[in-house]
């Protein structure tokens, strides 16, 4: 099977891999072909890669970061529990229930644990799956982000868990925004965005109330649009006064964010979103942070089709735990465009390089 993007897919595909939505049903099938309507409704839907069969990688085995169980209980926690205090009159009230943080405690130690025993390498996350909100599915991809860079970081159990805690409520400030400024597809006024840069503020203020959440975990939402030079907000601070744990959420919430399908622009390959990222490396971000998520995170899938530097194409077929960016790629075609099946460890050579990913070939 091959990772393929939905704007390049062609009618008749069949689908590898069911996709599902939030709720865990299914909506369209593995085996389905797909058709012109389909494919304009997995766009419109936000839905941005699909595993397609192909004969030349169906050998590929797809490693699977969470398990169903717990991608599903993650997601049912954020939208039950972030859907509750939006339709509250009063989301504090409603976010002092012991219930919301022992949910979301019970999804991020589940989440952990799935980290902890998942033996691959982990990859830029691709969003297969429909969901009623941005705001759900990136609180997800956060927390993921968040979790295996601070496994890498080698904090302790306790810290990880407060990082993971920290992730998924990082962006609860939003719960009070305007919905129609958080979806508008064109530029924003000042004023609105002012709307938004309250959202940190307005995060801290409810977890800070809420005993059961740890206080660090309130400064990770107050915190994670600050950055290293002091040009972030919503309080300019800089260096050291910014804590650790929301230096490291972020970064992750920037990268997940330039990745994912939005109201107002397509979805960014992971490759030129790192680009961005390390282009602030030292300015925006800590630079040692930058380098450990590069190491950390592969840019590239398991089933990606790729060009590499002397013109080749290949599909991504096993990643390499400690060069992430130099993976096992099989050749489809070679440099004069011929079709081929060689296999090459980018790990073993170093004279070739991944240029970025392509469209189906």
């Amino acid at each position: 099977m091959r990772l393929v993007s939905t704007s390049d897919c062609q009618e008749g595909m069949q689908l590898a891999k069911a996709i599902f939505n939030d709720d865990g049903l299914v909506l369209i099938n593995e085996g389905v072909h797909l058709t012109k309507k389909m494919l304009e409704r997995l766009v419109n839907m936000g839905i941005t890669y699909v595993y397609i069969k192909d004969s030349r990688t169906e050998d590929i085995v797809i490693p699977e970061v969470l398990t169903d169980a717990t991608r599903r209980l993650a997601m049912e926690t954020i939208k039950e529990q972030f859907s509750k205090l939006s339709n509250s009159g009063k989301l504090l009230h409603a976010a002092q229930d012991p219930k919301f943080i022992k949910s979301f405690r019970k999804s991020v130690e589940c989440i952990i644990e799935d980290l902890n025993n998942f033996q691959g390498v982990m990859s830029a996350l691709t969003n297969m799956y429909s969901y009623d909100q941005y705001t759900f599915t990136h609180s997800l991809h956060v927390t993921i982000y968040s979790i295996t860079l601070a496994m890498a970081k080698n904090y302790s159990e306790k810290q990880i868990l407060e990082i993971g805690l920290g992730a998924m409520l990082h962006d609860i400030g939003k719960l009070t925004t305007p919905h129609e400024i958080l979806t508008k597809p064109g530029k924003l006024t000042e004023e609105e965005f002012a709307i938004i840069k309250e959202h940190p503020t307005t995060g801290f203020e409810i977890l800070r109330k809420i005993h059961e959440v740890p206080f660090v975990c309130a400064h990770c939402a107050y915190q994670h649009h600050e950055r290293e030079n002091g040009s972030g907000y919503p309080r300019g601070l800089k260096d050291k006064e910014i804590h650790d744990y929301a230096k490291l959420i972020g970064l992750c919430d920037v990268f997940d964010a330039l990745t994912s399908h939005r109201s107002y622009r397509k979805a960014m390959p992971a490759h030129q979103a790192m680009e961005i990222i390390f282009a602030g490396s030292g300015t925006l971000f800590q630079k040692e942070l930058v380098e450990l998520f590069r190491d950390t995170i592969s840019l590239y899938p398991v089933g990606m089709t790729v060009k590499l530097s002397d013109g080749s194409i290949g599909v991504v077929i096993a990643l390499n735990k400690s060069l992430p960016s130099r993976p096992v790629v099989r050749l489809i075609k070679d440099q004069m465009g011929q079709a081929t099946m060689k296999e090459i460890n980018l790990a073993e050579q170093l004279s070739l390089v991944i240029a970025g990913p392509v469209s189906v070939a």
